[in-house]
């Protein structure tokens, strides 16, 4: 092939140029529009929004305490029995005559002690909720464990008083009793003790009677 055919055959057209160049452009054009471009700031601090139809979720574990106390009165019942007996002699004309009075005297006392139990306890729980941001979820969230907390912290307390109280109870009742019982004994034995001058003339004057003396 001669030289100059050669050369005209490796040029290529100056309208295949310019087509080929405007191709490559429309092909940037579309890269470009197809990106996007550079992502877009939120301007200032605000957390950007959720999206629509979504809201923000938070779980929240947390504890809580409470103090419950239980208190009731003690009650026994105490009695008592005092026997009391005198005797008189009296000389006169007929003989010498002895005479014996007495009696039973019986007393009751109910003794009363004031108890209290107080007992604390803690608990825990856990809970989810959704707010229209994460602070706001966990705020509710916070709220909603703590309330649920207080519940269960406030029934372990009032159970375990009322046990300790119960315990408790059993224990001092015997110590009530005795009180009882003792404060009824001094009392029977006062009443017995009154009551024994009226005796002791009684059986004086049947005595008397009985001899002859009077």
């Amino acid at each position: 092939m001669p030289e100059p055919n050669r050369r005209r055959w490796l040029r290529r057209p100056r309208f295949s140029l310019l087509l080929s160049a405007l191709v490559g452009a429309a092909a940037l054009a579309i890269v470009l529009v197809g990106g996007g471009g550079p992502p877009t700031r939120h301007s200032g601090t605000r957390p950007p929004p959720i999206p629509s139809g979504g809201r923000a979720r938070a779980c929240i574990t947390t504890q809580a305490g409470a103090r419950y106390t239980a208190g009731t009165t003690v009650t026994a019942t105490g009695e008592a029995t005092v026997p009391e007996r005198v005797s008189e002699t009296a000389v006169g004309p007929r003989a010498a005559v002895t005479v014996a009075r007495g009696g039973s005297f019986t007393a009751r006392v109910t003794a009363r002690r004031h108890i209290e139990v107080t007992d604390r306890a803690i608990a825990r729980a856990r809970r989810c909720a959704a707010g229209n941001s994460p602070t706001a979820a966990r705020g509710l969230a916070v709220r909603l464990a703590y309330a649920v907390a207080r519940v269960r912290a406030r029934r372990r307390a009032v159970s375990g008083a009322h046990r300790g109280l119960a315990s408790l109870k059993r224990r001092v009742y015997p110590l009530v009793l005795v009180e009882a019982r003792s404060a009824a004994l001094r009392r029977a034995q006062a009443s017995a003790l009154a009551a024994r001058p009226a005796l002791i003339r009684a059986a004086r004057r049947e005595a008397r009677r009985r001899a002859g003396a009077a």
